[in-house]
């Protein structure tokens, strides 16, 4: 079950409103990110969620199920259809599924299958202990990293699905092995999770501002640094008060609440703005509005550029953030 995206907005419970006199983000130039990235320090460090953006509606892509089988007439045809389940659920995943036969009938033990489109998010962290200088008006600033898994500057948004109550529990609400039931947990917001609350059940809006440890890793590829988030857990008690939380200023931006300002002071990359554009509501949307007045006012090329020196690799070069990684 997805939650309603018409009331994503409402959900995630945006009310921060940032001051129009902070310091813009919105004079983007092209970022050198393997600079930034060389001043990280890899360790386990704290973070503050700092940013959690809608993606819209997508449809996901092409999924494989255990869960019953595909039965063919020619041996050809299930070599063919094994094939795409390699192609879908990679070598490691896919070698569980295999061809029998049985008379003139050819059976794989799987079968392909589209799943529904469903809203998305996109969710960043800001490492208070690792200020970098991302220069010009930027200027210092603590590092933000986003918690979603990257493949060749395409992002893999957070599904916002409930899933069917597990054992002991009648609460609709996300996967045990989500990023956001981790991180939920992580912040001790179980509200958003266990259903005692049902005004902030499955609000993501709570983890905004929220304080967590990042385990931050660092990744070496030819000239080009990576920084990527392996996981994440509650601060301790005497390290939670230590925390400067006035360098972060929390800020969500929803399909419905988007404006020019809030795109500017968000600093976004894009590979947001791309994963925005394609989504299957965007268009007559108040971000398609907001995304339109930011690219006239500063160019469709002056989003914060990504590329190979990006915080994100792929999943055959390091840890990176998804549901079953932490």
């Amino acid at each position: 079950m997805y939650l309603n995206h018409a009331n994503i907005g409402k959900i995630m419970d945006f009310n921060l409103k940032p001051e129009s006199n902070s310091s813009s983000f919105g004079d983007q130039r092209k970022i050198d990110y393997n600079a930034i990235n060389n001043q990280v320090e890899a360790d386990n460090t704290p973070a503050i969620l700092s940013l959690i953006v809608d993606l819209g509606v997508h449809t996901p892509p092409l999924n494989v199920s255990d869960q019953g089988s595909a039965d063919f007439e020619t041996e050809e045809e299930a070599n063919d259809y094994l094939a795409q389940i390699i192609e879908i659920k990679g070598e490691k995943d896919g070698a569980k599924f295999k061809i029998s036969q049985e008379g003139d009938k050819f059976t794989i033990n799987g079968n392909i299958y589209q799943p529904k489109d469903g809203p998305a998010v996109a969710i960043f962290a800001d490492l208070v202990d690792n200020i970098v200088d991302y220069g010009g008006e930027i200027g210092k600033k603590p590092y933000r990293i986003v918690l979603n898994k990257s493949w060749m500057g395409e992002l893999k948004g957070f599904s916002l699905k409930a899933v069917p109550p597990q054992k002991g529990s009648k609460v609709w609400t996300f996967a045990g092995n989500s990023v956001l039931t981790k991180l939920a947990k992580a912040t001790k917001n179980d509200v958003i999770i266990d259903g005692s609350d049902a005004k902030k059940l499955n609000n993501i809006g709570l983890l905004l501002g929220t304080k967590i440890m990042a385990d931050v890793v660092k990744n070496v590829s030819g000239e080009n640094t990576y920084v990527n988030i392996a996981g994440v857990s509650s601060i301790p008690k005497a390290l939670e008060a230590t925390v400067d939380t006035s360098l972060v200023e929390p800020i969500g931006i929803s399909f419905t609440n988007a404006t020019l300002e809030l795109l500017e002071k968000a600093c976004l990359r894009g590979n947001i703005f791309k994963k925005i554009k394609s989504a299957n509501n965007y268009k007559g949307s108040n971000i398609q509005k907001a995304i339109e007045e930011y690219e006239e006012k500063h160019g469709s090329g002056n989003q914060t550029t990504e590329s190979k020196t990006d915080t994100q690799v792929n999943d055959g070069d390091t840890t990176t953030v998804e549901d079953e990684d932490f």
